[in-house]
């Protein structure tokens, strides 16, 4: 075929020239071939390879040929990685292309007129290119870098033109689930039914994999709510340079109408079993530096996990100890789980958002008794209750399914379980903070926020207590978005300080 030919011709005359072989001449020649079949391209790697071994003839010596030959030896595996590589460019076109739109420029703007103006003018003109290159607008892309510009300077790598839409939007997939109204359905069914999506609704959820040496912030929603509520919340907290870095975000969901002491149960063991199965040797100490957040029923269910109850919320139900009772496992599961409270020893902070300690006022209201009695009770807790019902002695003092109370029930401000509840104090070692929620421009000892009086969400023993003039939702408020960042920021501390 021609291709020796050709690469002899062309060859020998730049070689006559310059003493070499030039690569741009030797890439263009063989490239004739690349596009065709395999085994035609393999023959010519064959020949190629021919070429590139020196023959030995005194009779024809030629300085310039022999030192081109050492050049193809020594470098003929990059010359001809075009021909392995598929889908590899035969020219440098792009980045010529490139280089040009910076020449232009300069010429267009009569250089510069500083050597630092050049550096910049070249930074932002790479910048630019390789938004291009990434299909994005090289304009949103250094506006986002200014509104972020205290992340971009400790968390670089995550504000590339490639992938800063993911860090400065991270919860957009979450934002995009609250456009489906099926959020808002869940959050209903949720405090009517005890069972509702028992397998795919409840439960312990992550905002992101779990990443080791981050600490868990466990967001526990309130009442006919669900974990759509923190999606304001935790898109702000994300973007904080300090609180990224340091925090990972966990979700608890649960059926809100249940009572609360068989919630609180599932949100223990949830938590245990997480921690458990994430670290089962133990190695990773963030996962014990656990934070807590509840709204309304959540905080309830949030004190649960750092206080011990004793026997007190099993003596309303029997006269003797459970060990006395011959109870399947099951059901003794159940009732353990429900009644029987120890910290949790791997939390260490938990943050109380407009949490009825003492109580709801809203909670004896006819309306909400009425939804109150439409509350199914979960089917295990509805078995339990029947095991210790078919007991026919006065050792149990549970006489009738009616005595189970609903989440509603639990919230009333003369309810047994709730005022035991408030008198327990929380366990040594966990820090406790207060974000209470109240109306209008008047005290705040007055005031509520139209569901929780003040002093019902007061609790003795807190590390602060933070008033946010807000309605009962107040999740997304600024203020209470900025006291949550603030905690946070202390528990970094405190964590970094070993404490």
């Amino acid at each position: 075929g021609p291709f020796p030919q050709q690469l002899n011709i062309l060859g020998e005359k730049r070689l006559a020239a310059e003493g070499k072989l030039n690569a741009v001449v030797f890439r263009r020649v063989v490239g004739s071939g690349y596009h065709q079949p395999g085994v035609r391209r393999q023959r010519r790697m064959g020949e190629i390879e021919h070429r590139r071994r020196p023959q030995a003839d005194p009779d024809h010596v030629h300085p310039g040929l022999g030192q081109a030959i050492a050049y193809l030896l020594r470098h003929g595996e990059k010359l001809t990685l075009f021909l392995r590589k598929a889908g590899a460019p035969l020219d440098n076109n792009v980045c010529e292309r490139a280089l040009k739109k910076a020449i232009l420029h300069r010429k267009n703007a009569l250089f510069y007129k500083t050597e630092h103006g050049a550096h910049v003018g070249d930074l932002f003109m790479s910048l630019i290119h390789t938004c291009e290159l990434s299909r994005i607008d090289p304009f949103d892309y250094l506006t986002e870098l200014q509104r972020h510009a205290e992340a971009l300077s400790s968390t670089a790598p995550m504000w590339m033109p490639w992938n800063y839409r993911e860090t400065s939007e991270p919860t957009a997939a979450l934002a995009a689930g609250l456009a489906d109204s099926s959020f808002w359905v869940l959050e209903r069914q949720g405090f009517l039914s005890g069972d509702f999506g028992r397998e795919g609704y409840s439960g312990l959820t992550m905002f992101q994999p779990y990443h080791p040496g981050r600490i868990p912030v466990v967001f526990v929603h309130g009442t006919a709510s669900s974990t759509a509520r923190w999606a304001t919340m935790v898109n702000e907290l994300s973007v904080a340079p300090e609180i990224h870095e340091n925090f990972q975000f966990w979700f608890f969901q649960y059926n809100t109408g249940s009572p609360i002491p068989y919630s609180a149960g599932l949100l223990r063991e949830a938590l245990d079993e997480a921690v458990r199965v994430l670290d089962p040797e133990g190695r990773d100490p963030s996962l014990r530096r656990m934070v807590v957040i509840g709204h309304s029923q959540g905080g309830l269910l949030t004190k649960l996990t750092v206080v011990d109850s004793g026997t007190e919320f099993w003596e309303p139900f029997s006269r003797v100890p459970i060990e006395e009772l011959d109870l399947e496992p099951e059901t003794r599961a159940i009732v353990e789980r429900s009644l029987f409270f120890e910290p949790l020893p791997f939390v260490r902070r938990v943050i109380f958002l407009a949490t009825p300690h003492r109580g709801s006022f809203v909670a004896n209201q006819w309306r909400v008794r009425i939804a109150s009695g439409l509350v199914s009770l979960p089917g295990e807790l509805l078995e339990a209750s029947l095991t210790l019902l078919d007991w026919d002695d006065d050792r149990v003092l549970l006489r009738s399914l009616d005595d189970l109370p609903s989440s509603v029930d639990n919230m009333t401000p003369d309810n047994p379980f709730l005022v035991k509840l408030a008198e327990m104090p929380i366990a040594e070692g966990v820090t406790a903070h207060s974000i209470i929620a109240v109306q209008g421009d008047g005290p705040p000892e007055e005031s509520n926020d139209g569901v929780v009086a003040f002093e019902s969400a007061r609790l003795d023993g807190v590390a602060s207590e933070y008033v946010v003039r807000s309605g009962h939702s107040m999740q997304s408020h600024p203020l209470t978005i900025r006291e949550v960042r603030r905690i946070l920021g202390e528990h970094i501390a405190a964590y970094q300080a070993g404490s």
